[in-house]
């Protein structure tokens, strides 16, 4: 069995040891949240250290809050916080007996009486959570003076991962894209998230309920917790597939899932059971660095407490990780109510599991996203289920039999479309020990350019490493000059000989060295900082669809930005901000380049197309052709194609494309 390093306490500076810890009954608050092209986690420990993971949603780094910050906070809840939730209440109570009775009335008379209950409910339920806000206030200045005094430890990981997308049945398709999460006392973290196409259907015996087929996307012998809306359920898949004969003659492999399976409001005693395959659709946290005996080790607890009521479901799941081994840095899993909190803990905290030989080991865990919800968004639902507990229950008392088997039949049939599309698919390629691997750096806004993001969209500037190509790169391009008859290798900035009034403006003005200062200082606060292999950089690609990239390639990196990172907005701030913030000289900080211009994903072809569209460096189309070879090289494939030569015969077809 490896050893295992605990860096003491004491040998930590004051800011170090500081660790917000958390009042485990306390819920965090949700804020806005968006995506971007590339997917992203942390990677940053404590003592400021990087290390490379080679796949995506790696969420268990912690960049641990100074002494300062967290000062701020605890005042932050001891004085304003108080004043805010008050008067959210306030405001939300006086419109639920003002506004919203006049409003129902409106509604009613024009015959919009659905359109009537949903606002009712949505207000009501806004209004229970103001109350809920205010009556937590003792515990949250408590749980503020905690996290100020907190004292951490730190755990040597000895165990090797294991890709998050090999815990996926080969025959899933999948998208990453980069989602956040925030809390009050955390502010936000952006993780990398697979999102696998699956069929959501809607659940037999509760209406609104969404479930997927678990049975068909996970491995064998994988481990996950999952937070369904608003139920949580930890669960093990079986040890081997098993062969399910259809309706229609044919196999199919699928596993089983064997749930723990917890009531709220003690109504019922826990189970440890086999779903039939089913299983909530939601966020899925699934450990990808667990030594073989935790599976094992975790049926067995969850036998050992079988039959046992709590308050909450979560609260249940989570003894029983404890039972099997896990811990959380400085939170009693015991204490832990709500699945808001407990999906606090997992992303901002230091995750633990102990060994039957008394040997601690960090877990690091993959994430999947099975809604049509960023995560931010998703929980944000998960938060007011929880609050409408009691409506919830209402309404499936409510429920008829005839409504149940009309959703029986429409989940069934999905069901089915889902398994002959499965059946048909080819194997995804699965990321080897030899794939090219490059780290990446994906910019996080600061405090300022966060709270601007909510007026003029995310912005996100994307760097590729490519240190080890830098000589390639130098004189890849000096005999690109030197076969143009140019003197100077690189491209600088807006260097039109007779520039236009719109070109000045940019030059002198808009994109001057002190407003590009400004603006990337504030779009980059900090950097996260991953390890990717080349499928999952293309996918990241991928996942935008056809839109355009801009890419600048300097000496050591390629910089890239969504043109379009708002695309789904109407808000002509946003518009005029997509323009702005994916421009070349943002992206190059206004350096001379060697290469810039746009790229996209052609679908239908499977192949990236780089063009050399760039009003700011004025490259020609050698410079994009020479880029998109530079990129087959450095990335092992031939997807990368020049516009002025996208039409020429290529090898790759669509089938191809849909494993790349």
């Amino acid at each position: 069995m490896s050893t295992t390093s605990v860096t003491t306490v004491s040998s930590l500076s004051p800011f170090d040891r500081a660790l917000p810890l958390d009042d485990s009954a306390d819920l965090s608050s949700p804020a806005p949240q968006s995506s971007s092209i590339l997917p992203r986690h942390a990677a940053m420990s404590s003592m400021s250290t990087m290390r490379s993971i080679g796949h995506i949603g790696y969420i268990n780094e912690v960049t641990r809050s100074s002494r300062k910050c967290l000062f701020a906070k605890l005042v932050q809840t001891i004085i304003l916080r108080p004043i805010t939730t008050t008067a959210t209440l306030a405001f939300r109570a006086v419109k639920l007996i003002t506004w919203v009775p006049l409003r129902i009335g409106v509604n009613k008379v024009s015959g919009n009486k659905e359109k009537s209950k949903s606002y009712f409910k949505g207000e009501y339920l806004r209004a229970v959570k103001a109350a809920r806000d205010v009556y937590l206030i003792p515990s949250f200045v408590k749980r503020a003076f905690k996290n100020f005094v907190a004292t951490h430890e730190d755990i040597i990981d000895d165990i090797k991962e294991k890709p998050i997308e090999q815990h996926l049945n080969p025959r899933i398709s999948y998208e990453l894209e980069d989602q956040r999460f925030s809390s009050y006392w955390h502010d936000y973290k952006t993780v990398g998230v697979v999102k696998p196409q699956v069929v959501e259907a809607e659940a037999k015996n509760e209406v609104g309920l969404n479930t997927i087929m678990a049975s068909r996307l996970f491995m064998p012998n994988t481990m996950a917790i999952n937070f369904g809306c608003p139920n949580v359920a930890a669960f093990v898949t079986g040890e081997e597939w098993k062969e399910v004969k259809r309706d229609d003659g044919s196999i199919e492999k699928t596993v089983d899932i064997i749930k723990v399976d917890a009531k709220s409001m003690w109504r019922e005693k826990m189970q440890l059971k086999s779903t039939g395959g089913i299983i909530q659709s939601g966020v899925f946290l699934v450990p990808t660095n667990l030594p073989p005996e935790a599976v094992a080790r975790f049926k067995q607890a969850a036998t050992e407490m079988v039959g046992r009521k709590d308050i909450t479901c979560v609260n249940t799941n989570a003894r029983v990780l404890k039972q099997a081994g896990f811990s959380i840095e400085g939170v009693d899993l015991e204490k832990v109510i709500f699945p808001q909190t407990l999906m606090e803990h997992l992303m901002f905290r230091h995750v633990f599991y102990t060994d039957s030989a008394g040997v601690k080991h960090k877990v690091h865990f993959g994430v999947i996203n099975t809604t049509k919800q960023k995560l931010e968004e998703y929980f944000e639902s998960v938060d007011t289920a929880v609050v409408g507990t009691r409506l919830r229950h209402h309404l499936r008392n409510l429920d008829t039999d005839e409504d149940k088997k009309v959703r029986g039949a429409a989940a069934r049939a999905l069901i089915t479309q889902e398994a002959d599309r499965l059946a048909a698919a080819p194997i995804q390629q699965v990321n080897g020990a030899d794939s090219v691997r490059r780290r990446v750096s994906v910019s996080v806004p600061s405090t300022l350019g966060n709270l601007i993001s909510h007026i003029w969209g995310r912005h996100t500037l994307y760097e590729i490493d490519l240190s080890d190509k830098k000589a390639e790169i130098a004189e890849a391009f000096q005999k690109l000059a030197a076969a143009q008859n140019r003197e100077k290798i690189k491209l600088s900035p807006f260097p039109h000989e007779k520039p236009s009034l719109g070109t000045r403006l940019k030059k002198y003005i808009l994109f001057s060295g002190p407003v590009i200062r400004f603006l990337r200082s504030h779009m980059r606060g900090r950097v996260d900082v991953i390890d990717l292999h080349t499928q999952n950089l293309f996918n990241g690609v991928k996942a935008t669809k056809g839109n355009r990239i801009n890419y600048v390639v300097l000496d050591d990196k390629v910089v890239l930005t969504l043109v379009d990172a708002n695309s789904h907005a109407s808000n002509r701030i946003k518009k005029i901000a997509d323009w702005a913030l994916s421009k070349h000289a943002l992206g190059a900080n206004r350096a001379d380049v060697n290469c810039s211009g746009e790229m996209r994903y052609e679908e239908a072809t499977g192949r990236f197309i780089m063009n050399h569209d760039s009003g700011t460096y004025l490259p020609t189309p050698a410079h994009a052709r020479l880029a998109a070879k530079l990129a087959n090289s450095f990335f092992g494939t031939e997807r990368f194609v020049a516009e002025e030569d996208a039409n020429a015969p290529v090898a790759a077809n669509a089938a191809a494309a849909a494993v790349v």
